[in-house]
């Protein structure tokens, strides 16, 4: 990365220490900002787009605006990098919220998704806000999402667009009803992080009661 930020191929922000997730993708917006970007695209350090995922992106960003949608968040279908498990979204379904997919030639609406690979146009910023640092990491794109749709924007999957990423610090196989299946693991302070983080949320005036019934759900699993 410093070779190419020398070359001035790139842009290249560092920081002495870790100053969390949502400061630090803070930072890259103000930075897309700065360079005259209409928009910005959320990477992980353990992340790795599929062939044409950003133009596949922009395409369906492109057409919801045409359709008369307001975009606020294109997000592609992600994957396990690790088991190739197919990645979920987050969708309400009358009184309750439940986990989905999005098949490969599909562009449909979710109300949260995962930050990492979610293009998401600069402009929207100005009316959603900063990503919150106060959650350091975890529950960040959750909140920022749910921000975004109480605004209303929407969040769109794209299917045909893919990710590859790292869900997880490890994770176990068990035998559950005759299905095997995968539980992630996280290490004790990321289960802390991801247990506070969401019951903070949970209490936010965005966050509905259908949403607090499905993270009390989750995390008495």
């Amino acid at each position: 990365l410093q070779a190419l930020a020398e070359r001035g191929a790139i842009v290249l922000h560092c920081k002495e220490r870790n100053i969390g997730l949502a400061a630090a993708q803070n930072v890259g917006v103000e930075v897309a900002r700065q360079c005259g970007a209409a928009a910005v695209l959320l990477l992980d350090q353990d992340s790795e787009p599929g062939p044409m995922m950003v133009h596949r992106l922009i395409v369906a960003w492109q057409q919801l605006q045409v359709t008369g949608r307001n975009p606020g968040l294109m997000t592609p279908s992600y994957c396990c990098a690790e088991t190739g498990a197919e990645g979920h979204y987050v969708v309400q379904l009358g009184p309750r919220y439940v986990a989905c997919t999005c098949a490969s030639d599909e562009v449909r609406s979710v109300d949260a998704t995962i930050s990492s690979g979610s293009l998401i146009p600069l402009a929207v910023f100005d009316v959603v806000g900063p990503f919150d640092e106060g959650f350091f990491i975890d529950a960040i794109d959750t909140d920022w999402c749910l921000r975004a749709r109480a605004a209303g924007y929407g969040i769109y999957a794209v299917g045909g667009a893919q990710l590859k990423h790292r869900l997880g610090d490890d994770y176990h196989r068990v035998q559950f009803l005759g299905r095997q299946r995968r539980i992630l693991l996280h290490s004790p302070l990321r289960s802390y992080t991801i247990a506070r983080n969401n019951l903070a949320l949970a209490g936010r005036p965005h966050a509905s009661a259908a949403w607090r019934r499905f993270v009390f759900a989750m995390l008495a699993q």
